[in-house]
């Protein structure tokens, strides 16, 4: 199996919070392609997506309990 790739072991260790507001500080600093820029965008949405469903799950967790 071939070593993590640096940004991946970087993406691990950060909150998806994090992670979003990384990845909106560079897109406001660097520039970026079109399409780079797009796919950023949409993956700030699934972030942000992901975590309203884990909220949602873990408070339904604990009402559950």
């Amino acid at each position: 199996m071939s070593p993590p790739m640096p940004t991946e072991m970087f993406m691990r260790s950060m909150s998806d919070s994090e992670l979003v507001n990384d990845l909106t500080t560079r897109q406001a600093v660097e520039r970026f392609t079109p399409v780079e820029s797009e796919l950023l965008s949409r993956l700030k949405g699934l972030l942000e997506d992901y975590e309203e469903v884990r909220d949602a799950l873990e408070q339904d967790g604990d009402a559950q309990w």
